[in-house]
C-alpha cells in the first residue's frame, strides 16, 4: 500500500484555502483527524505547506500586481496581439473560421489600430501584470463613437480579457476606469454593444448597472449579427 505524505494529503484535499478564508467543514474534520494521527514533525510540515499555499494564493489572487496603462503607438503590435487573441478565444466556437480570420485581419490590422490610437476622441488602456498583457479597454466619445445618434455620451467599444485572466477583477477595474472617465467628462450616460448570444457578458454588464435600450448590426466576416445596446445612466 502506498504511503501518503503530507504533500499528498494537501493535494488530495484540494488544499486548505486559508487565503480565501473559507473553511469547508468536511475538510476541517479530515484535517483534524490527520493531525491526531501524526507526530509533531509531520504536523509542522503540514502547516508549512498550508501557509505557503495560502501565501501563494494571496499573491496571485488578492494582491494582483497588475497595472492599467494607457496604450500608445509604441504598443500597437502588442495591442493587435491581445485584440486578436481575446476575440478569437471568446467567439471562435460560435463562428466559422473563415469569418473569424476575415474579421481579425480587417478590424485589427496594424494600420487601423494606429489610426484609432491617433484619434483624440478615443482612449485605449492595457491591463498588464509582470509585463504580460491580460486585457484591453477602448472608450470613445464624440465622433469616435460607433453610433452617431447619441449626444453627451461615452462608448465602451471594447473590453476584452484573456480567458486565463478572467475572474481576477480586470473587467471590473476597466468598468470603473470607464465610469471615472465618463464622470470627468460629465457625460449623461455610458453605452456599449454586446452580442445577443454572449450571455456571460450581458450578465456582467447588467450586474454593473447597464440596461438594454436598443440594437444594431455587427458584421463579422460575411455574417451580419445583432448586438444589444446597453447603457448606464450617470446621475
Amino acid at each position: 500500500m502506498r504511503q501518503h505524505n503530507v504533500a499528498d494529503f494537501v493535494h488530495a484535499e484540494n488544499r486548505l484555502v486559508l487565503g480565501d478564508f473559507v473553511f469547508n467543514v468536511f475538510r476541517v474534520q479530515k484535517i483534524v483527524g490527520f493531525l491526531f494521527c501524526h507526530d509533531l514533525k509531520i504536523i509542522a510540515e503540514f502547516l508549512g505547506i498550508v501557509f505557503a499555499e495560502a501565501g501563494r494564493r494571496e499573491n496571485s489572487c488578492y494582491n494582483l500586481p497588475m497595472k492599467i496603462k494607457k496604450c500608445g503607438l509604441d504598443d500597437v503590435l502588442d495591442l493587435q496581439k491581445i485584440y486578436r487573441q481575446t476575440f478569437y478565444e471568446t467567439f471562435s466556437e460560435q463562428n466559422s473560421e473563415e469569418n473569424m480570420r476575415k474579421f481579425l485581419d480587417e478590424a485589427y490590422s496594424e494600420q487601423k489600430l494606429k489610426s484609432e490610437l491617433e484619434n483624440e476622441e478615443s482612449e485605449t488602456f492595457l491591463a498588464v501584470e509582470n509585463q504580460k498583457i491580460l486585457g484591453v479597454l477602448k472608450i470613445n466619445t464624440g465622433n469616435a463613437e460607433t453610433e452617431s445618434s447619441f449626444e453627451n455620451s461615452l462608448e465602451i467599444q471594447r473590453i476584452y480579457v484573456l480567458k486565463e485572466a478572467k475572474g481576477l477583477g480586470i473587467g471590473t477595474a476597466f468598468m470603473s476606469l470607464a465610469e471615472k472617465k465618463a464622470r470627468e467628462l460629465e457625460v449623461s450616460f455610458i453605452w456599449l454593444g454586446v452580442w445577443e448570444k454572449n450571455f456571460p457578458a450581458q450578465k456582467f454588464y447588467t450586474d454593473k448597472g447597464f440596461r438594454k435600450f436598443s440594437e444594431h448590426a455587427f458584421v463579422l466576416g460575411d455574417d451580419v449579427q445583432t448586438d444589444f445596446l446597453m447603457k448606464k445612466e450617470l446621475s
